[in-house]
Formats: C-alpha cells, sequence, structure tokens
C-alpha cells in the first residue's frame, strides 16, 4: 500500500489512482501528550549560515602556467635525492597495516614515509600474500623470501571464502575441521588461521546483522520493481513536492550496545533502576532543510486499584 497523496487544487486528496482519499484528523489529547515546536522551516531558514561564494576561476594560458610553475619551483633543474629504507621499515610498515589495522596513509605518517612509497609497499605486499607468498621483504643481495614457506595458499583461500560466504555465522574451530577434512595432511594452528583469514582472505569479525530470508527473495524483489517503476510515472519529486515525516524516541538511560573489558571478561555497564520518561522527536524534512520539529513527552498514567470503592 502506498503512502503517497496528491493534491489536485481543488481541496480534494487523491492518491496514485486518481481515487479519492479521506484524510482523517485525531485529536491529541494536550494533557496527556503535550506536543511543543522545536523549530520550523522559517527558523531554520533565519539560522542557517549563508553559503560561500565560489571564486570565479580565472583564464589562464599554457606559458603561464610554466612560468607560475618555474617560480614556484626554482629547484625544478636540480637533482633529487632519495632515502635508502631498510628491512625493518618495511616489516614496521607491514605490521601496523595487516595487524594493527591502521590504514595506509596513517601507518606512513607514523613511520615517516612518503605517500607514494606506502601505497608501493602496500600494493607489492597484497601481491605477495595473493600468490600465497609471504610479503615480499627481502635481503639486499639475496632472491629467496624470508621467512618459512606458508601452509595455506590460494586454493585454501578460496575455499575459505567459499564456507563463509555459505554461513556467515562458523567459528574457527568449525573452519579448521572442515578445513583439515578437506585437505589432508594439513595441520596449522587456530592463530595461524585466524592471521591468514583476516590477511590473506580479508574478512574480518564483525557485529552480525540479522534480516529475514524473505527480504531479499525474487517475490520481493519484483515488488519492489514494479513499485519504482509505477512511481517513476507520476510527478513525484524529490527535491520540490516531497516532504519527509518520521519519529524517533529515546531516554536519559540508553546506553551503548558495545563496551570496553579486560580479555576474557564480560563488560557489565550499570544501568538504573527506575524508568526514565519517554520522549519523542517528530520531524518534517525537504530538500530545503527542516520544515518543523517538535517533541512529545509521555506522561504516565495513574494506576488505580481494582479493589478502590468510590465513597
Amino acid at each position: 500500500m502506498s503512502n503517497f497523496r496528491y493534491y489536485n487544487g481543488n481541496k480534494m486528496y487523491t492518491d496514485e489512482n486518481g481515487m479519492e482519499v479521506v484524510e482523517y484528523l485525531m485529536e491529541v489529547d494536550d494533557e496527556q501528550y503535550p506536543l511543543t515546536t522545536l523549530t520550523t522551516l522559517a527558523t531554520y531558514m533565519d539560522l542557517k549560515p549563508p553559503e560561500k561564494s565560489k571564486k570565479p576561476i580565472a583564464n589562464t594560458t599554457e606559458e603561464d602556467e610554466s612560468n607560475m610553475k618555474d617560480e614556484t619551483n626554482p629547484k625544478k633543474n636540480k637533482s633529487s635525492t632519495y632515502r635508502k629504507y631498510k628491512k625493518e621499515d618495511m616489516e614496521k610498515f607491514y605490521f601496523l597495516v595487516l595487524e594493527k589495522g591502521m590504514s595506509i596513509r596513517g601507518a606512513a605518517k607514523e613511520l615517516n614515509l612518503p605517500a607514494t612509497t606506502a601505497q608501493s609497499w602496500y600494493k607489492r605486499g597484497m601481491e605477495s600474500l595473493e600468490k600465497g607468498e609471504d610479503l615480499c621483504i627481502r635481503k639486499t643481495g639475496s632472491g629467496r623470501p624470508v621467512g618459512r614457506p606458508p601452509k595455506l595458499s590460494n586454493e585454501h583461500r578460496d575455499y575459505l571464502v567459499q564456507i563463509i560466504d555459505e554461513k556467515p555465522s562458523i567459528v574457527l574451530d568449525e573452519m579448521m575441521e572442515k578445513l583439515t577434512s578437506e585437505f589432508e595432511g594439513l595441520n596449522i594452528a587456530r592463530s595461524n588461521l585466524h592471521k591468514f583469514i583476516t590477511t590473506s582472505c580479508r574478512i574480518s569479525l564483525k557485529r552480525a546483522h540479522f534480516q529475514p530470508e524473505e527480504r531479499n527473495c525474487e517475490a520481493k524483489i519484483e515488488e519492489r520493481f514494479q513499485w519504482v517503476t509505477e512511481l517513476l510515472k507520476t510527478d513525484v519529486d524529490y527535491l520540490s513536492n516531497c516532504v519527509f515525516i518520521d519519529e524517533s524516541g529515546f531516554n536519559i538511560n540508553l546506553k551503548r550496545a558495545m563496551a570496553w573489558a579486560p580479555v576474557g571478561e564480560t563488560p557489565v555497564v550499570k544501568t538504573p533502576k527506575t524508568k526514565a520518561k519517554s520522549h519523542t522527536i517528530i520531524g518534517a524534512i525537504s530538500a530545503l532543510g527542516v520544515v518543523n520539529c517538535r517533541s512529545n513527552t509521555f506522561k504516565k498514567k495513574k494506576r488505580t486499584s481494582r479493589n478502590s470503592q468510590k465513597t
């Protein structure tokens, strides 16, 4: 069922099929559900800061640009010096990016590396991991990679990605059981398997998002497609004639679902015993900005005993 209503200019509302729609207005009990106006469109436009004016781009010729570059770069013709990096620098970079989960730019800033050098090291390292090899850290004058040859290859990686796609909630013990049963003679520790999944497979453990099985079935996808197709035939324009209304409730006792705790211990967050007063924010926005915003505070009803008698 569609929730869009159209105004035809004759004080009449119709739906998408042109049928008249009757709007029922509910009377609100101000004592129990008081509404307080927080802002309106006029207030929003008054408080909105002015937009910055764009500076016009001057038309410059190629000769002017070349002269400007020469003036800003007086050492253009001088030979540039190159910094030599040690094997320890590359090891620290891969440790920060792959083990600590730091970004390439952050690791480069931490080690005082140029951004281009960090990108080049990361690209070479990913190419080595895709080939099933250790990270490309070689000794000077040696053609052999440093470290023992890896036990897991691209074939193991593809199999792990497949079983994780089939069952995202699988645990490491179940992965090891399926991996050793599929590949005979394979013996690997849980820590090495976890490291291989996070580095080579580029898969990490996250908080799961649950959704019903029928959400993305073929019937639902076809229903969404038909709804969008019918909507495109109307004059609905989100930038000119649409207002979006939504509400959100909260109270002062809301707590974060994630918390910190020592390794091996469960985080405990204390919450007050009394129930806090709930508040609801009802807002209407459009492409121009906030049209209206109101708050609603629910008042508790007085409880009366069933056995009480009027005197």
